[in-house]
């Protein structure tokens, strides 16, 4: 009863609500790194971490811990406006379980933000508690909702793409991000995250446009 009563009340409305929160989340993220990465003369958008905008000391930290709260607060919340959507099946619980945890993992990044001065301190620590569940759900919610939309009709046109992405960022995790695998090619910090990064945000971002327009009246 209690599953049914908040799918109903999701239903066509609060499902476009909650996408074009996720929508706006996402936006307002990457447009706050690029602002305040530019007006930090000791900021390299290429060698440094996104989290380095929040981090303590850094001179608009405020804005930037902000941005991250933020958006992890509106992607968990389309979260649930895209698992009232999909059919049911243990792919899209699994999937969308991997969004709210990348939207949580955001929130405890800002909260915690990385503190420069004190690499091995216990706000770091947390940082890293939040942080890591939150770059490893990236890795795993294309797939696993890439095997949801393959049985959906509704978002089988959203499949390859999807199927896309999950072996993209799997590519460029491997390859461009800070782990030693054997495959790795040393690129600057910043610019592997952004390039990686990029390609899961735009995959979400195509995802929520997807969830608004597939709930508008008459698609349901």
């Amino acid at each position: 009863m209690g599953v049914r009563a908040a799918r109903s009340v999701l239903d066509g409305a609060g499902q476009r609500t909650l996408a074009l929160g996720g929508i706006v989340g996402i936006l307002a993220f990457w447009t706050t790194v690029l602002v305040l990465g530019s007006l930090d003369p000791d900021y390299s958008h290429v060698e440094h971490a996104m989290s380095l905008v929040g981090s303590a000391g850094a001179p608009y930290s405020p804005f930037g811990r902000a941005a991250f709260v933020l958006e992890g607060l509106l992607v968990a919340a389309f979260s649930v406006g895209l698992y009232s959507h999909l059919r049911p099946g243990p792919a899209r619980t699994a999937g969308v379980a991997m969004i709210a945890v990348h939207g949580i993992g955001r929130i405890g990044e800002g909260v915690f933000a990385w503190n420069v001065l004190q690499p091995g301190g216990l706000v770091n620590t947390l940082h890293l508690v939040f942080g890591i569940p939150a770059v490893l759900s990236m890795l795993v919610a294309p797939p696993l909702l890439a095997w949801a939309f393959r049985a959906d009709d509704r978002w089988r046109w959203y499949y390859p793409y999807t199927a896309t992405t999950a072996v993209a960022f799997v590519g460029v995790f491997f390859v461009l991000g800070p782990l030693p695998t054997p495959v790795r090619v040393d690129v600057p910090l910043g610019l592997g995250q952004r390039i990686g990064f990029g390609i899961w945000y735009l995959w979400a971002v195509g995802l929520a446009v997807g969830l608004y327009r597939r709930a508008a009246p008459g698609n349901e």
